[in-house]
């Protein structure tokens, strides 16, 4: 019988409930208020940076090739296949 080692893996699930109990103690302990960190100025100005990047990147990068993919396979091979196939039968 064989036995894999399964290290370097974890799931994204316990990295939620970590991430929530630590932001509940940080709450209690350390009087954190996650509403005020969210709407301080800063955080919004660091959103709002990021947001803009974001969407400048995927416009000069990634648009043309993500609407060639959509346009190309999934609506004219697989939807247009698969439309065909369910108005035959």
């Amino acid at each position: 019988m064989k036995f894999t080692n399964r290290t370097g893996e974890s799931g994204s699930i316990k990295w939620i409930i970590l991430l929530i109990i630590g932001i509940v103690i940080a709450s209690y302990f350390f009087d954190f208020s996650v509403q005020d960190a969210i709407e301080a100025e800063q955080t919004q100005s660091n959103y709002q940076y990021i947001r803009t990047h974001l969407i400048e990147f995927y416009n000069a990068f990634l648009r043309t090739p993500l609407e060639f993919f959509w346009e190309n396979i999934i609506i004219n091979i697989l939807w247009n296949n698969i439309s065909e196939f369910i108005l035959h039968d």
